[in-house]
């Protein structure tokens, strides 16, 4: 299974390397305004692949439960639209396979 297929972000074939990748893990961090963190890795296992996204707020100032709702419901919309940004069609048809 090529994790091309499947990401966009997948680590690319390199000419004059060859074309199978046996053991791949890879971490990269983005910063938004704000305070907010977006961490995305992703790794080759077996026949598969895995693919880890994080947001973190980070702040040193004190929230009340109305605001860490508001900060909770953005950072879920965030992942929603990294994982989004991420995937290929192909990766939809395999979440979509009937097993």
């Amino acid at each position: 299974m090529l994790p091309q297929k499947y990401l966009k972000c997948a680590f690319p074939k390199v000419a004059g390397l060859p074309d199978q990748i046996v053991n791949l893990m890879c971490r990269v961090e983005y910063q938004y305004d704000g305070g907010i963190k977006l961490i995305l890795s992703q790794g080759k296992v077996d026949d598969g692949f895995i693919l880890d996204i994080d947001v973190i707020h980070e702040t040193s100032e004190v929230a009340d439960r109305n605001c860490i709702d508001e900060m909770i419901i953005d950072l879920r919309t965030r992942v929603g639209d990294v994982f989004e940004s991420v995937i290929t069609h192909k990766s939809r048809e395999l979440f979509n396979a009937s097993y």
